[in-house]
């Protein structure tokens, strides 16, 4: 009995997804060069920026806020009376100064939101370049794969002369200069609603739980540097 297509394509992409990485970068690098296996490294260098631009943005956020409300706790302190705070004693001078020193969950949920905005507007063309070249990549490998199909090939055919100028990127910056020639610096940033309701509320939440470690840390440490007074 002669194999079905579907079962023919069907066992092709399991030996494909089988292969092993070795045997993957020893066929790219054959077929196509040694220098291929980096091939993309620049822009994922320049993507690293991503996560550092977030952090900047977000601590210079939180100190210049810390500085301020340090500013006016400090105001405040001078204008009240200094009668009746000895009866503290170090247990509240202690405890107090735990809370000017960290944000709270809002604080830190605006704050993280902001720098992740930031970070995204920054970075997202070379983001959205990457993806259309991935995509140019596997457009050209299924186009190799179908090309004994009749049928494929004609509608093969039919979509690059819908696309021809998006098929045709050379590099990232071929990509961002076609993208911007296209349509402007909107074409940079299209699709980024999407990219930015998803990282921009990780990043809010992950900069609100961290904010928590750190009060939680920095409450066990005042707790136990207060026992170690009272000891004494």
């Amino acid at each position: 009995k002669a194999i079905p297509v579907d079962n023919e394509e069907e066992s092709s992409r399991r030996s494909r997804k089988q292969q092993s990485l070795r045997s993957v970068m020893h066929r790219i690098a054959t077929d196509e060069g040694v220098s291929r296996l980096w091939n993309g490294t620049q822009t994922s260098l320049l993507l690293v920026s991503n996560p550092i631009i977030q952090h900047f943005v977000y601590e210079q956020l939180r100190s210049r806020f810390m500085d301020n409300r340090r500013r006016k706790r400090a105001g405040l302190k001078r204008n009240s009376s200094s009668g009746g705070k000895h009866h503290h004693g170090v247990v509240g001078n202690n405890i107090s100064s735990v809370g000017p020193s960290s944000l709270s969950p809002v604080e830190a949920f605006v704050f993280g939101a902001l720098a992740k905005t930031v970070a995204t507007l920054a970075t997202y063309p070379l983001q959205l370049a990457q993806v259309l070249l991935r995509l140019q990549r596997k457009r050209n490998q299924s186009s190799q794969l179908s090309c004994d199909n009749d049928d494929i090939s004609r509608r093969h055919d039919n979509s690059n002369k819908d696309g021809d100028d998006r098929r045709a990127y050379e590099g990232t910056m071929d990509c961002l200069y076609k993208q911007f020639s296209r349509g402007g610096f909107p074409a940079l940033f299209k699709g980024m609603n999407a990219k930015l309701l998803q990282t921009v509320m990780t990043a809010a939440f992950t900069f609100l739980t961290y904010e928590q470690i750190l009060t939680g840390v920095a409450r066990v440490y005042a707790t136990l540097g207060l026992r170690r007074n009272l000891l004494r």
